[in-house]
């Protein structure tokens, strides 16, 4: 911490300088027919200054740095960049060309500035749309967003979203519901966990990466319209790095606290001149320490990209990834806690082993094409296939013995192994129907497989027979026991295996009235058809669903936009849960919300103000069975808790405050509650697990001068229940600091602390008392040195 002191203390010192500004006004006019073309997004480049043309296609960039500078399109339009010269105190008028307009084609290239207003997003609507426009809550988190918060992880963004906060594992809790649902590229084919799911739809103890994403998008309330089977908190959408027209070569190296070390190098450009042949090639690596017993991470996450663009209405992507990654011990257990959740022993402890390990190889590929037609029809599809192997040895917490100190473990041997793909056909396009408005439609297809596997053995407990020795809570001794230490042979093992299909089909239609009035409906129909075989039972469960969704909003000027939504959405039961000795079959869970909310532009468009209100009703919700089932031996036995419902305030803000400050706040308010449980009527009054009723959250970047800026970050999450379990986790805040500086050439220096405070805290609660909950990160340095381009060509 000493070594930071000077360095903040120089930041801090350095004067503001002074800089002469201009202006830049222009209208944008369509290259088909020079019409005026509203909404277009403009930057000023290397500045965070930006505009959107209004209603009748002009705009003005106020305050931008004198002399020399170029002007580019960035967003759902497309056109090439413009040298002007700003006069000091003046304006300078400028018309611009632009082609490939909202909803003929997706973006192709996203410019990413220091402002954390985002104007667009696709997770809403399937296609291209101003958030504006969308009568639901979306929210848009940039490339340069993740990079001045340092994030690296999924959860290192949970506190940049209002309602979104930690759950164990790779899930998180979104509006009070236990969320899992990941999409990529706006299909499923989470590489860090499973498509579908024979068992936990979702569900990976491996680590969610941000290495090679661009952008992240939140969607809130029910998807099912849209994405199918899904849990009704929200669907959260991972868009990865393309290639680009612009040459660029970037580089890291990154060190820190508990031995992290690493680094990562990308390129990215034309082959040729032309423009017609673009790639991309990326591998990171990173390596660290745990602060807690016996625990490391390891990853190393190779891509590469190759995107064909014919002419400016077509594109085709193909993209390859590999992850490889290796978790020492299995660290995601937690400290055993009082019903209060205060920790019983060091935040350091665990019930892991040397020898324990979390082993997860991916292998990624993705082929997607998009064209539009002159007639204004656009399609576009994708296929994405996904080989995922995870094997784990792990000693499991078993329950705390009568002395108060000693943790009886069971020792587990587990291997997982999925083959996934998933397809997914979209057309859509606009049409002007005469008296009856603008119509944006939108038809699709989706189709996904998994073949999932699941092999298994476990050694008992010293208390139950078994050869694993019980854990001192205070004085462990560690004795590195091994699968083979416990005399596990080929006839211990067990073996699951589950083939899941599921298949949809959507229709949506934006409708613009004039400039005020936007309604938006869409239908879906989903099957789903699984068959397999698990603890021995052979089963199949199939369904059917029908969902919807409609929402109307009204814009009382283009800086205002009022809305409403009401949608239903289902979840399918995962299918270990199906078969008798877990209690199954069940029926899928349904859901439904009603949703108001107002989005604002302030500060001329520089911040962007979010409010919504909401409540969500779903029922038949599973939970765990604490029996185990009717033969007190399967461990995904469930019960169908009867409804639950959610409902709560939301807001959030993102952009700049005056020429220095990026800002991106949230406050959520939440009220989760079991209404109905017949097998454990005590339930009811209570909130759904790791709900918090406040949360909120601040992630900042000052300027103090050009090449200088000093970041705060803050997260608050109030006390959550688990009520299965019958523990608590306490209300936590943690503050985290950073500064960034250029140096000489182009080398970007980034220093964080994070857990300035070394706060003690629960991030979540786990499924049972002897498992408790997950502590958060000690007090940690991170520094980070990266080349920003070394060479740029277009």
């Amino acid at each position: 911490m000493s070594a930071l002191v000077p360095a903040f203390a120089f930041i801090a010192a350095a004067p503001a300088a002074a800089q002469e500004t201009g202006s830049i006004a222009g209208v944008a006019r369509s290259v088909d027919d020079n019409s005026l073309v509203p909404f277009v997004q403009f930057r000023v480049a290397g500045t965070d200054r930006v505009a959107l043309s209004d209603a009748e296609g002009r705009f003005v960039i106020a305050s931008v740095p004198a002399g020399a500078r170029t002007l580019v399109v960035e967003g759902v339009h497309r056109a090439e960049p413009v040298s002007v010269e700003v006069p000091s105190g003046g304006a300078v008028e400028v018309e611009v060309a632009v082609s490939n307009a909202l909803f003929s084609m997706p973006p192709i290239e996203v410019q990413a500035t220091r402002s954390y207003r985002q104007e667009f997003g696709t997770v809403g609507t399937r296609i291209p749309a101003r958030l504006m426009d969308v009568p639901q809550s979306v929210q848009v988190l940039s490339r340069k967003f993740i990079e001045d918060q340092g994030a690296t992880q999924f959860e290192d963004l949970y506190r940049s979203v209002s309602g979104l906060v930690d759950h164990p594992y790779s899930e998180m809790n979104l509006r009070g519901f236990q969320q899992r649902e990941i999409l990529f590229n706006g299909v499923r084919g989470n590489p860090y966990g499973s498509l579908d799911g024979g068992e936990e739809t979702g569900f990976s103890t491996s680590v969610g990466r941000l290495t090679n994403v661009e952008r992240v998008e939140v969607v809130k309330g029910p998807a099912s319209v849209l994405y199918g089977s899904a849990e009704p908190g929200g669907v959260i959408n991972y868009v990865t790095k393309k290639p680009q027209e612009s040459a660029e070569f970037r580089a890291s190296l990154l060190g820190g606290s508990y031995a992290q070390r690493g680094g990562s190098v990308e390129a990215t450009g034309p082959f040729t001149g032309s423009r017609r042949l673009l790639y991309r090639g990326a591998a990171f690596f990173e390596e660290k320490d745990s602060f807690r017993n016996n625990a490391g991470f390891r990853d190393l996450h190779l891509a590469a990209g190759l995107a064909w663009v014919p002419s400016t209405r077509t594109r085709v992507d193909l993209e390859l990834e590999r992850i490889d990654q290796d978790l020492t011990g299995h660290r995601l257990r937690g400290i055993p806690v009082d019903p209060d959740g205060t920790f019983l022993t060091s935040r350091v402890w665990t019930t892991t082993e040397p020898t324990d390990f979390t082993r997860m190889d991916a292998t990624v590929f993705q082929a997607s094409v998009s064209h539009a037609a002159e007639e204004g029809l656009s399609v576009d599809g994708t296929f994405r296939v996904l080989g995922y192997d995870r094997a784990e040895n792990y000693h499991e917490p078993r329950g705390i013995l009568e002395d108060g100190r000693s943790m009886q473990r069971e020792f587990r041997d587990q291997f997982r192994s999925n083959d996934d793909w998933s397809a997914t056909a979209n057309l859509h396009g606009r049409v002007e129907v005469p008296g009856a408005g603008t119509h944006a439609l939108l038809g699709g297809v989706e189709i996904t497989q998994q073949d999932w596997l699941f092999r298994y053995a476990r050694a008992r407990q010293s208390g139950r027979g078994g050869p694993v020795p019980d854990l001192d809570l205070f004085s462990p001794v560690y004795n590195g026991g091994a699968a083979s230490s416990y005399g596990l042979g080929p006839d211990d093992y067990s073996e699951q295996e589950v083939l899941s299909r599921r298949y949809g089909v959507f229709v949506q239609d934006q409708m613009y009235f004039g400039s005020r009035w936007v309604l938006a409906a869409g239908g879906r129909y989903d099957r789903y058809d699984d068959e397999g075989t698990v603890v021995g039972e052979s089963g199949r469960a199939d369904a059917s669903a029908l969902t919807g969704r409609l929402g109307l909003v009204f814009k009382p000027s283009e800086r205002l936009s009022l809305y409403t939504n009401a949608a239903n959405g289902f979840s399918r039961a995962d299918f270990v849960h199906q078969v008798p000795s877990a209690n199954g079959p069940f029926d899928p869970s349904r859901s439904r919300q009603v949703e108001a909310g107002a989005k604002a532009d302030l500060l001329g468009r520089r911040l962007m103000l979010m409010a919504s209100v909401f409540q969500i009703h779903k029922t038949n919700v599973l939970r765990p069975d604490p029996a185990y089932g009717p033969t007190g031996n399967n461990y995904a036995a469930a019960f169908a808790t009867g409804e639950v419902r959610s409902r709560g305030l939301e807001v959030d803000l993102a952009g700049t405050v005056g020429d220095r400050m990026s800002v991106a706040a949230n406050y959520a308010w939440l009220d989760s509650e079991i209404l109905r449980d017949d097998d454990a009527p005590d339930n009811v009054g209570r909130p759904w697990p790791n709900s918090a009723r406040h949360s909120a959250g601040l992630s900042s970047r000052y300027a103090v001068r050009g090449d200088v800026g000093l970041a705060l970050g803050l997260t608050y999450v109030g006390e959550r229940e688990q009520p299965f379990a019958g523990i608590r986790a306490p209300a936590f805040t943690v503050v985290d600091l950073a500064a960034d500086v250029r140096l000489i050439g182009r080398f970007d220096l980034r220093v964080a602390v994070n857990n300035v405070f070394d706060t003690s805290y629960a991030t979540a609660s786990l499924f049972a008392a002897r498992a408790g909950n997950i502590p958060g990160d000690p007090r940690t340095l991170a520094v980070t040195l990266t080349t920003s381009s070394l060479f740029v060509g277009r």
